[in-house]
């Protein structure tokens, strides 16, 4: 059914994917797309999904977007921005547009939402200095103190050799077997 009507190079636009799915049946309108797809007379395959009329609870958007490349969506709150989903290889890009009709050249011209940077009021940070009751702030002369400070734990350790003298007690076990023998390693 779907070579005759594409035996030239052509674009085709389904208006209501959902009205066809329901008329075809799932299984059908799904082996339908993908003969269009591969098919190598269709330049371009557009769907329409009308929001309004799925089913609540219908997976039909979330499998079309398994099957489509790029994905426009219109904004709830204003009709005139898109959310567009371009999926390339590996990665997705998604972008906010406006949509506008050009009156001069005839047609519809997409515009970037420039997203408006929110100013953070800087607030006056207090100093340190006012938040405690004792000093936080080091001068110099307390660094110096610091690091010339001798602690108990860092005496002075003698360059040269050690040595460690060990007195086997009564009780020592002088086993000459390998205690890991047991072991499959």
């Amino acid at each position: 059914m779907i070579d005759e009507y594409t035996n030239t190079k052509s674009s085709i636009v389904i208006d209501s994917v959902n009205q066809m799915s329901l008329h075809m049946g799932w299984s059908e309108f799904l082996n339908c797309i993908k003969k269009l797809q591969v098919n190598s007379n269709v330049n371009r395959l557009i769907l329409i999904l009308h929001k309004d009329c799925v089913l609540h609870g219908s997976k039909l958007q979330t499998h079309l977007n398994h099957l489509v490349n790029v994905i426009l969506s219109f904004s709830n709150t204003n009709g005139s921005n898109i959310f567009v989903t371009i999926k390339k290889g590996n990665k997705v890009i998604r972008s906010e547009e406006i949509i506008y009709y050009d009156s001069k050249l005839s047609i519809l011209r997409l515009t970037p939402v420039i997203a408006e940077e929110k100013k953070e009021e800087v607030e006056d940070k207090p100093l340190p200095a006012n938040l405690s009751t004792f000093k936080i702030e080091v001068d110099q002369t307390d660094k110096i103190q610091k690091y010339n400070l001798k602690l108990p734990y860092m005496s002075k350790i003698h360059d040269g050799q050690s040595k460690v003298y060990y007195e086997p007690d009564a009780v020592d076990d002088w086993d000459e077997e390998d205690p890991d023998e047991d072991l499959d390693i």
